[in-house]
């Protein structure tokens, strides 16, 4: 593909971003250069390389969503984890393999519990300081 037809797809997606309410940032994207655009639901995405951003104001701030993110990705991992051993608890024909299978779903319930607390918890708290 061409520069210029490169360029003329990216303004379209600029365009078509705007026309549905989107905003313009004055930030560019690290990884391609381009202007970012935060769409109506908050999330602030780069047109060109499709990647999601999130803009912090300071170090505090930063280490807060880097925070989230990590409890999110802890999350979705227990849950995967929680979708295979449930098919090995339905699949299990011995009862000591039942039992160290619930364990390890036990344990897994209770990640997933605390991760969403603790995101509740510091949703409340965000919203106490807005």
């Amino acid at each position: 593909m061409s520069q210029k037809k490169d360029d003329k797809d990216l303004v379209k997606e600029m365009a078509v971003l705007l026309k549905s309410g989107a905003a313009m940032l004055n930030y560019l994207c690290p990884n391609c250069n381009v202007p970012l655009f935060k769409l109506k639901t908050g999330e602030v995405i780069c047109p060109k390389c499709k990647r999601r951003f999130v803009i912090v104001s300071g170090e505090e701030e930063e280490f807060k969503v880097k925070g989230n993110l990590v409890i999110k990705e802890v999350e979705r991992a227990a849950i995967e984890q929680l979708h295979r051993f449930s098919r090995q608890l339905s699949s299990a024909t011995a009862p000591h393999d039942a039992i160290e299978v619930s364990n390890v779903l036990l344990s897994l319930l209770e990640i997933v519990r605390l991760a969403r607390k603790i995101r509740a918890e510091d949703l409340e708290a965000a919203k106490g300081k807005g």
